[in-house]
């Protein structure tokens, strides 16, 4: 059994590199829950009344996919941001560059793909029109003109998609998000962004300390967020909270530990209470789930390093691998026919197609399915697999 004290030096980066690889599969497994709410907008009752399975099922939803995988996101931007200076002693032009260099590769190449991929899906089945319904082709170009206007224009690359207003911020402006065509990349793009403002982060992390984090903290539980799509608080915050573990030299799993059982008891307090307040869509349960989040992110990467030092679980770098393609591919018009084929099939035998049993399976199939697709894709085309995976 591997020892689980980060004072043996012979194991600690090795157990930090592990735990960073490994949690990268159940961490996107969250995110397709997310994405995979299956709920109603509707506001439901603080305190049950007459309990139902119905309203149990709705909270056990809204536990899953509104609250617990919440830290999926920060949890990746925290490996980020620590990754990124990871190594660094100092952040010079030359080492920035480089850096910038690489990540023209495996951020900003498979961003534009993977955004350009589901729009010519629907041009591509927007085929059929011609040879069913007769139109011409200056029709079909015409309807490719407009539509590609009706979303936004080239602002599908950065925010043709908009979302929230459930909640105020601190200034009583409604907080809004905004994403590209392929929504999900919403991430990369403030990943890019934030990239491209490394040295300034650097060098208020480097001359500020832990007082930089002050008024992001208060930005945060304010939903207080720059007046730019891809300058996201929630971004600036767990980056730059990796990024200074990294810039001080310090291990994640080791700093992570320092606050472990404390973590813990905060994380599940939160979680409920965020639960009972429906999470990031009540201005109330807001600031529950903030104090989630951040607790809920030291408490993942410390039950991911204990379950690696212990030998219960370990790397697969098949599932590892694949992360990317399952991010960038699991929202996309070909994973919507298994939704409709799951929803004819309960239709047909007479069920409701959104119940607690495709609510729990269908993340795990929707996985399944694009991690198939990457495997075929990187034995007949690996070419083209090491493109669309972001040179991965």
């Amino acid at each position: 059994m591997q020892s689980t004290s980060c004072d043996n030096r012979d194991r600690k980066y090795q157990l930090q590199s592990q735990t960073i690889s490994w949690l990268r599969f159940p961490l996107i497994i969250c995110v397709i829950f997310i994405h995979n709410s299956q709920l109603s907008s509707e506001s439901y009752p603080l305190i049950i009344e007459g309990v139902s399975s119905e309203l149990l099922g709705e909270y056990f939803r809204i536990w899953i996919s509104w609250v617990l995988t919440h830290i999926c996101v920060p949890c990746f931007f925290v490996i980020s941001g620590f990754l990124f200076f990871m190594k660094t002693p100092d952040l010079t032009y030359s080492i920035f560059k480089g850096k910038i260099s690489k990540r023209f590769r495996t951020l900003l190449i498979p961003y534009i793909l993977w955004n350009l991929i589901p729009l010519f899906v629907i041009y591509g089945v927007k085929l059929n029109m011609i040879i069913r319904h007769g139109w011409s082709w200056q029709q079909y170009f015409d309807f490719c003109y407009q539509y590609f206007l009706d979303n936004g224009g080239l602002n599908i690359f950065w925010a043709c998609n908009v979302w929230g207003g459930n909640i105020h911020s601190w200034f009583g402006t409604s907080v809004i998000s905004t994403g590209p065509y392929n929504l999900p990349l919403w991430y990369l793009r403030n990943l890019i962004v934030i990239s491209l403002f490394t040295p300034i982060l650097y060098w208020l992390i480097k001359n500020l300390r832990v007082w930089f984090f002050l008024p992001i903290l208060l930005m945060y539980f304010g939903s207080i967020n720059l007046p730019f799509a891809g300058f996201g608080t929630s971004t600036i915050l767990f980056f730059g909270w990796g990024a200074y573990i990294a810039i001080n030299r310090k291990n994640l799993i080791c700093e992570f530990r320092k606050f472990e059982k404390p973590c813990y008891i905060v994380a599940i307090v939160s979680l409920i209470l965020a639960t009972i307040y429906q999470g990031n869509r009540n201005e109330i349960g807001h600031y529950f789930y903030c104090i989630y989040v951040i607790s809920g992110v030291i408490s993942i990467f410390n039950i991911g390093s204990r379950l690696i030092a212990s030998g219960i679980v370990r790397v697969h770098h098949v599932l590892v691998n694949s992360v990317f393609f399952i991010y960038a591919f699991h929202t996309n018009w070909f994973m919507g026919i298994y939704d409709r084929v799951i929803c004819k099939v309960f239709t047909m035998m007479g069920l409701s197609p959104i119940n607690l049993f495709t609510y729990l399976t269908t993340p795990f199939a929707k996985a399944a399915i694009c991690i198939a697709i990457y495997v075929l894709l990187e034995k007949y085309t690996p070419k083209l697999a090491k493109i669309l995976n972001g040179s991965r």
